[in-house]
């Protein structure tokens, strides 16, 4: 290459190449050696047939012109001297990279020119290379290799990788120098800007519009990025009928230059105009693949008015192309300091737009519901042309339901949006509203359904739970026992607007009987009597007579009859009044002794 440009690539990686060859080799007896396959354990001094594993006649005439010897003398063991291997033109039939692997102190792989190798996984396993150039368009997304955390420089000339190939590419945390011109389908690098130790940039003629990204590399000072041809791969633009401004009195089309995306912006965020020319080599136009003459063309700071278009001829358009150069020669845009190469200069813009002429609308539904997902009324619906704004986070579609209140923690995010094609959902989540619920009353009936303990009250919200089956509701009453034969069915429930009654029924307990018992009151009450009837017939001597008048058949009160105090107060004044009379005639009798 004769360019500038290629000059400055060429001896960055000669620089390069020297500043590598200049250290000190490893020892022989690294590590990594340990990778190397048992057979090489097993040489002999027997010469290997070379065909066995390096079968590939150019790789074999590679590798002995990089060791300095003949094919004959290639061995796995003078494997371990190969440091640098070039493959260029003299290649070009190359095919199988099979027996590189031997080659574990290989540190610099040059594929310069396009050839026949597709797969390039040998690499993968030489952790000492700090220097790969993979060029040609046999290298894609799919086969190029995973490598080790030494590399320093990668150059990617002219290969079919994609911007997809970063994911391979980001994990090489010490690559200070990367190579990707002369590929359109290299659209950003912005995934670079997590390889802090960057030094090096070079995208000519790539497809990349944003440079902003070179803020986060601290050492980054070399950046050419001119020619680049913007948006030639992008996928075509759908726009509407609409958006052609159409003037029907002029009979013109208006595309203004807003509606052309991703243009080129350089790293402090300016964006370079378009030239200001209808000359078809800096600015073209086509309707359905049929370049418009210049004459059609104005160009003005703000767009491009395309003239003599007809109803007819703006009915039948179904796609435009637009082509532009930019006008951004070299002072016209700022540099990064400290950099010893910037540039941005030239390059082209190009976008295809396909035009709808039906007009389509979307449907946005807006639907409020529960925490459970139930709808609590019917949903609103928005309609509008596609491409254009909605807005449903208003008061007439965010709505206040009596009952509930909007739960503010999930507010849908797609409330404003774009009306698209397909039909959208808007969804509101609401929650209910505390309200006080009507009380439950516990009451506690017996076998009359009397009451027979005071009554007990719930209260709390409608909704919330309640259980009258604990032992603070469901009673221990005194002489009654809880009938389990008719339990109420709502002892447990909701608390709702409506009063509740639960009641406990219980059946009064009989009184046990106890023989022995009766017997000790009817004891008790005979001593009591005898006391009373020993001291009425004590005489004046002292002396007790006996009273034989209680017999053995008298009737005592039943355990718990009840006796009223007038009978029992006269049968101790008869018993009483029998005793006086016994002992006045006991008095007579004495006296007539």
């Amino acid at each position: 290459m004769t360019s500038t440009f290629s000059t400055a690539t060429s001896n960055f990686a000669h620089t390069t190449t020297n500043s590598l060859a200049n250290k000190e080799p490893e020892s022989l007896t690294q590590p990594e050696q340990k990778s190397i396959p048992n057979a090489l354990n097993q040489t002999t001094k027997t010469q290997e047939n070379l065909s066995n594993w390096m079968p590939d006649v150019y790789l074999q005439n590679a590798v002995a012109r990089a060791l300095e010897i003949s094919v004959s003398e290639i061995t796995k063991e003078k494997m371990l001297k190969l440091k640098r291997i070039e493959i260029g033109h003299l290649e070009e039939n190359l095919a199988s990279l099979q027996g590189l692997e031997y080659a574990t102190n290989l540190k610099k792989f040059e594929h310069y020119w396009d050839s026949k190798v597709s797969d390039y996984s040998c690499l993968e396993g030489l952790v000492q290379l700090e220097e790969v150039s993979l060029n040609g368009v046999n290298v894609t997304d799919e086969n190029f290799p995973m490598m080790g955390p030494n590399i320093e420089l990668l150059n990617l000339t002219a290969a079919s990788v994609t911007d997809a190939v970063y994911d391979k590419i980001t994990p090489l945390k010490s690559l200070k120098h990367i190579v990707f011109q002369l590929n359109p389908h290299i659209t950003t690098i912005a995934p670079l800007g997590t390889l802090t130790e960057l030094e090096q940039i070079y995208i000519p003629k790539c497809g990349v519009s944003d440079m902003t990204v070179i803020k986060q590399l601290p050492k980054l000072s070399t950046l050419p990025a001119g020619d680049q041809n913007i948006g030639t791969l992008a996928p075509a633009i759908t726009i509407t009928e609409k958006e052609l401004n159409y003037d029907a009195l002029k009979h013109e089309i208006f595309l203004p230059f807003s509606m052309m995306p991703q243009r080129l912006t350089n790293f402090d965020g300016y964006i370079p105009p378009f030239v200001m020319s209808n000359d078809p080599d800096q600015l073209s136009i086509e309707i359905n693949s049929q370049q418009l003459p210049s004459t059609r063309l104005l160009v003005s700071h703000e767009g491009v008015t395309i003239s003599g278009v007809s109803k007819e001829e703006l009915a039948s358009i179904e796609k435009i192309n637009f082509r532009a150069k930019l006008d951004n020669p070299r002072s016209s845009y700022a540099k990064p300091d400290n950099y010893f190469i910037y540039s941005i200069s030239r390059g082209t813009y190009s976008r295809s737009f396909q035009v709808e002429h039906q007009q389509k609308n979307g449907t946005v539904q807006v639907q409020y519901l529960d925490r459970n997902g139930h709808p609590l009324r019917a949903s609103k619906y928005l309609e509008g042309e596609v491409g254009k704004r909605y807005d449903a986070s208003t008061s007439e579609y965010k709505l206040a339901l009596a009952g509930y209140r909007l739960d503010e923690t999930q507010l849908p995010q797609n409330a404003n949006g774009l009306f698209l094609v397909d039909k959208q959902i808007v969804r509101y989540i609401y929650k209910e509203t505390p309200v006080n619920a009507q009380n439950v009353t516990v009451y506690y009936l017996d076998e009359n359904r009397h009451e027979i303990a005071e009554k007990k009250t719930i209260e709390g919200l409608v909704g919330e739970p309640y259980d009258t089956s604990t032992d603070k509701y469901c009673l221990s009453i005194e002489g009654y026992e809880l009938d389990t034969n008719s339990l109420p069915d709502n002892r447990k429930g909701m608390l709702g607007t409506q009063a509740q009654v639960v009641e406990y029924c219980y059946k009064k307990m009989k009184a046990p009987t106890n023989s022995v018992s009766s017997e000790s009151k009817d004891d008790s009450f005979s001593e009591m009597m005898d006391k009373q009837v020993d001291h009425a017939t004590t005489n004046s001597s002292g002396k007790k007579t006996t009273n034989s008048s209680r017999g053995k058949g008298q009737v005592l009160p039943k355990t718990g009859e009840k006796k009223k105090p007038s009978f029992q107060f006269f049968g101790v004044f008869l018993i009483g009044a029998l005793g006086l009379d016994f002992i006045q005639k006991k008095r007579i009798q004495n006296d007539w002794e």
